[in-house]
């Protein structure tokens, strides 16, 4: 997302006038004498150009803008190579820390990740030189980086993961989904596996301390996301309601917009304060997974990695 709103909201004044008022008032004022009807027609030829030259210097604005008309982003404009600015060319130099203020079931560290967050926010990946944003689509990774985390107490960070499954997959033109993304990473975790659950089995997962992860589908009644997403229960409280992460959690309330499966709802910023029944879960849960150490082992390339 492009910080110059400026820009933004004169490109899409540029495109209303170019596009519908000035051929409106050329097509119903006939009338109007050839001089003023001419020097309409040089008025749009004029602010074509600045309409062009807004574009091309503001491709990366418009390409990740979320401003309802001027975003023409879309995955098969992703990209090749993640970075992150300043240090767009050195992965290394990354340093990401979740968030460990919550703990599971079994009393362990939450290590939760946003990909809202400000250390998510200017990382990217490129196709056909496109900036691809990874505030935009990583969901599914920074909910695989928290599990991953808190199953090794370490912060592995959604960067990485990305960084893992490029190398393993054509990114540009294949969605991301669970089975593809988790068959990238136990190629580095050889020792997980993935176990698909149903609702009835949720509880007893929570209690002998797993985490377990949610795909969601919107509908009308959403309440979690406005089209797909993820969600992580890691937690149960007195009343036998569920605690979330949620990986793509917005700083501020979200209203679904038009395009979205949820049109109109409102995803609230204060869901993860929350607990929620599974009922209402269930609403938007289309998949229930388990991700769980198959042995016991102390470490993962040289480090030492903490478990239960």
């Amino acid at each position: 997302m492009c910080s110059s709103n400026a820009s933004l909201i004169l490109f899409l004044l540029l495109k209303i006038i170019i596009l519908l008022i000035i051929p409106l008032v050329i097509l119903f004022y006939k009338r109007l004498n050839k001089k003023v009807l001419k020097l309409l027609f040089y008025l749009d030829i004029i602010l074509i150009i600045i309409f062009i030259i807004l574009r091309i210097f503001n491709n990366n604005c418009i390409v990740n803008s979320t401003i309802s008309g001027i975003r023409i982003n879309s995955l098969k404009n992703a990209t090749d190579i993640l970075k992150e600015e300043p240090d767009a060319n050195d992965i290394s130099k990354i340093t990401i820390e979740a968030d460990k203020s919550h703990r599971t079931y079994k009393n362990k560290d939450l290590y939760y990740y946003n990909q809202n967050r400000e250390y998510m926010k200017n990382a990217y990946y490129m196709c056909n030189n496109q900036k691809i944003y990874m505030n935009s689509f990583g969901s599914s990774l920074t909910a695989f980086s928290t599990i991953l985390s808190t199953i090794y107490n370490s912060n592995i960070n959604p960067i990485s993961l990305l960084n893992d499954y490029k190398q393993n997959n054509d990114i540009c033109n294949n969605k991301i989904t669970v089975n593809n993304l988790f068959s990238s990473i136990k190629i580095n975790y050889p020792n997980i596996e993935l176990v698909d659950i149903d609702s009835s089995q949720v509880e007893n997962s929570i209690k002998n301390g797993n985490l377990v992860l949610v795909e969601l589908s919107a509908n009308e009644g959403s309440n979690f996301t406005c089209d797909n997403g993820y969600l992580i229960i890691y937690n149960i409280d007195l009343d036998g309601k569920y605690m979330i992460a949620d990986p793509a959690l917005s700083d501020n309330d979200l209203i679904c917009p038009y395009s979205s499966k949820a049109y109109g709802r409102i995803i609230k910023s204060s869901n993860m304060s929350s607990s929620w029944y599974l009922s209402t879960i269930e609403n938007e849960a289309v998949h229930y997974y388990l991700i769980n150490i198959t042995e016991n082992y102390s470490s993962y390339n040289g480090q030492e990695m903490g478990h239960d």
